[in-house]
């Protein structure tokens, strides 16, 4: 139960980062950025990107997430 559980959570939190990918393109798209650049900068910034004091006040505020 346990296992199934955090595999649910896990689904859901990835499915929460791809529709926030998949908006910022729109963005990008204006860069003319293609996908894999697209992607190879994400995942460039999941591994270098350092955390600050400020970045861990801001997630601890509250938010609200919706789905259309």
């Amino acid at each position: 139960y346990t296992a199934m559980k955090n595999h649910y959570l896990l689904v859901q939190i990835t499915d929460i980062i791809r529709q926030l990918y998949e908006k910022g393109s729109s963005i990008l798209k204006a860069l003319k950025k293609t996908e894999k650049e697209k992607s190879s900068s994400l995942l460039r910034s999941f591994r270098t990107r350092i955390l600050t004091d400020e970045n861990f006040t801001h997630l601890s505020k509250p938010i609200q997430v919706r789905f259309t």
